[in-house]
């Protein structure tokens, strides 16, 4: 019913009713219908008196419709819909609506207007000074995703900050499937030769790091053995020499087009790019090593992933807990940076901790209770364990932000550092040896030397950077 209701609702928002009585503002409507469930067939919307294309208004409305669905991902159909209809028509009456399909031309129109000037822009960069910046991700719907910055000093001393590319990562991530990935983005469809790179910032998995190395030349298949003619008898063809000559022409023509094609891609395929690491990246491996380090937060850790298990398995009780509470836990995630400051930082809040002891405490009278609980002295751990963890927190959140320079790492590492080193963990011995693994990681991870840790009962080599010895970085601070 309450699905009826709505719907019926947004029919209303939308002023949209019979064919042969429309509301008063009804720019669009559908036939009566008795059930909800009815074939319907919309209407498109009136556009009588409306801005002609070209009006500067009705540009910028099309250009804001297509950050929308680029930048907030809203579907196509968003537009089509009676709620936004009657909340574009309540704004402006004059602005002239479109359908989804004008929404894709209009995407593909721009697309191929950024390429054409980004071309340019691009030719104009001088050799080694083209940076990339490279990243995969998993989205909502599960699907692999890579993603491309392009990052530059124009000639005018701008920073510029582009994104090139979202491409779908079917295949398995090997270092030739990100490749093959990356060189279509940067030789077919921008037209950037190689020579133009100069550093690629990744994360630091041996994927990433082996899609940067020179890989074999592409085969060149034998055009000798391409049979080009079609067959005919060369006698009914006696007076067409004009035509053979023409279609040699255009068949050495072609065969140019192609070794020039696969020359440019050999020539990416051959050659070594420099790769940097992610800084944020390392950032968060030495979090994560200090972690696993200490059994004292590891089990609290593994406290708080029972309980967001355990609410997540009951509605009912996590409903309770968010009306109480004006809240809901945080999702903790070994893949998501910073995510344990951030499940701590929520547990630490005076107002979440009385609002979840009190659920905590009805669940223990019901059949399905919850069997994770935390003392004053868990919570005060997890105040301290929160404030350990927040400077290195804000510096990967000011790494990874846009438009930062490599001038901020060695500040930022140093800053972070002594933070660190400044709070007072009192006398918990546990919450000290955390204190110190976390200074010990950072050192293992950016300092000078080689670094072995040892996890558990396996010693590992580590991936590290020596930031503090890396005379380009001291320039740039």
């Amino acid at each position: 019913t309450c699905h009826i209701l709505d719907y019926e609702r947004e029919l209303q928002l939308g002023n949209i009713g019979t064919s042969s009585k429309p509301g008063l503002a009804a720019n669009s409507g559908t036939p009566a219908i008795d059930s909800v469930f009815a074939s319907q067939k919309w209407i498109r919307p009136n556009n009588t008196g409306a801005y002609p294309r070209n009006h500067m208004l009705q540009k910028r409305f099309v250009r804001d419709i297509l950050d929308c669905v680029a930048i907030d991902l809203l579907p196509l159909d968003f537009i089509e819909r009676p709620t936004f209809i009657q909340l574009i028509r309540n704004l402006n009456q004059s602005i002239r609506l479109f359908s989804r399909r004008t929404i894709g031309r209009n995407l593909r129109k721009h697309f191929l207007e950024f390429q054409s000037k980004f071309k340019k822009i691009a030719a104009s960069v001088a050799a080694g000074s083209f940076h990339l910046i490279l990243d995969m991700w998993t989205d909502k719907l599960k699907s692999s995703m890579i993603g491309f910055k392009s990052q530059f000093i124009n000639s005018n001393w701008k920073l510029m900050i582009n994104t090139i590319g979202f491409r779908h990562l079917p295949d398995s991530h090997t270092g030739r499937a990100i490749r093959n990935v990356l060189e279509e983005v940067m030789s077919k469809t921008f037209d950037i030769p190689v020579e133009k790179v100069g550093f690629i910032c990744g994360d630091n998995a041996s994927n990433v790091t082996n899609a940067c190395k020179a890989a074999e030349s592409i085969p060149q298949p034998n055009t000798d053995d391409i049979d080009f003619s079609d067959g005919d008898d060369e006698e009914e063809w006696e007076d067409f020499d004009e035509f053979f000559q023409d279609s040699q022409n255009a068949q050495e023509d072609a065969e140019d087009c192609y070794n020039e094609i696969i020359t440019e891609l050999s020539t990416w395929a051959n050659t070594s790019l420099t790769k940097i690491p992610c800084f944020a990246h390392l950032l968060q491996l030495a979090i994560k090593d200090a972690i696993k380090s200490n059994d004292t937060v590891s089990g609290m850790v593994g406290g708080a992933k029972l309980l967001k298990k355990y609410f997540h398995s009951s509605p009912y009780w996590y409903d309770r807990l968010k009306l109480r509470a004006g809240k809901g836990l945080k999702n903790q995630a070994d893949t998501r940076w910073n995510t344990v400051y951030y499940v701590f930082d929520r547990l630490s809040e005076p107002k979440f901790r009385e609002a979840l002891e009190q659920v905590l405490a009805e669940t223990r009278k019901s059949k399905k209770q919850c069997k994770v609980s935390f003392s004053s002295y868990d919570y005060e751990r997890i105040a301290l364990i929160s404030k350990l963890l927040a400077p290195l927190t804000a510096l990967t959140n000011e790494l990874q932000a846009d438009k930062v320079t490599s001038s901020l790492v060695i500040p930022g590492l140093s800053f972070a550092y002594s933070s660190i080193c400044q709070i007072d963990v009192e006398d918990d011995n546990g919450l000290r040896d955390f204190q110190l693994a976390l200074c010990k990681c950072l050192r293992d991870r950016f300092g000078s030397g080689v670094a072995e840790q040892e996890i558990g009962s396996i010693n590992r080599r580590i991936q590290k950077n020596a930031v503090f010895a890396n005379e380009n970085l001291i320039i740039a601070s």
